[in-house]
């Protein structure tokens, strides 16, 4: 069994991979670009918050999504910050993380869509002996999947305790969005994008992922036949 380190050891912060907002600096051609990106009901209230004149709101509107990224990268840190050594076993290690957040995506300025990409560099820094050596994608991968989670949580908990939100899954669907307002009834019929990086081609992860979205509607519409069974009158 792999020595997977002592609990904590993995629970510091994690180093910077570039400067976003330096014209001069980029995440390097091999990084990750893992895009998470905001439930469609939250990019439609944010649009009617500034299509409103709510601007000010919108903006705080915003900052709760900011806030959610924050906690998923300290997540992402804990729970993927591991290297391989020499031998293939894994080592607790601090990763390389630059989140960067955009509004809209792939130049439409006229639709928002909320959005953030966390930045993941291949060579993390061993806590053990400060070696550089290549990230283990497979435990970043695992620790992203079950950071994804908590990243609903807290938007959807801020925004029901600052804007009165009320989540939950809409009419035949499955994923959590705005009900009340009824921002789910504004998204009928789209679908996430991937975004393209602002610093050209990286490998990308999208969370949520297809294969996520796809399990989770056949599961939606699997339900929806066993409810409509069960519920059919007797002939």
């Amino acid at each position: 069994m792999a020595d997977l380190g002592r609990i904590g050891e993995t629970w510091l912060e994690p180093g910077r991979l570039f400067d976003p907002e330096d014209p001069a600096d980029a995440p390097p051609a091999d990084a990750l670009d893992v895009q998470f990106r905001a439930p469609l009901s939250f990019s439609a209230f944010v649009d009617d918050l500034f299509r409103t004149g709510r601007g000010t709101d919108a903006a705080a509107c915003l900052r709760v999504y900011d806030d959610a990224i924050a906690r998923t990268v300290q997540q992402v840190q804990r729970l993927g910050g591991f290297v391989l050594d020499e031998h293939g076993a894994p080592v607790p290690a601090r990763l390389d993380l630059t989140a960067h957040g955009e509004t809209t995506m792939n130049g439409d300025p006229d639709r928002v869509r909320v959005h953030h990409h966390l930045y993941v560099g291949r060579i993390g820094v061993s806590v053990r002996d400060g070696r550089r050596l290549p990230v283990d994608v497979h435990r970043l991968r695992r620790g992203i999947r079950a950071v994804l989670p908590l990243y609903d949580q807290v938007l959807q908990g801020r925004t029901e305790d600052r804007f009165g939100c009320r989540w939950g899954p809409p009419p035949g669907g499955y994923d959590f969005e705005i009900l009340d307002p009824p921002m789910h009834e504004r998204i009928t019929g789209q679908e996430y994008e991937v975004c393209r990086s602002p610093w050209g081609p990286r490998t990308t992860w999208e969370q949520p992922s297809p294969e996520l979205l796809d399990a989770l509607d056949q599961e939606a519409a699997l339900i929806a036949r066993h409810t409509a069974t069960t519920t059919d009158p007797p002939q």
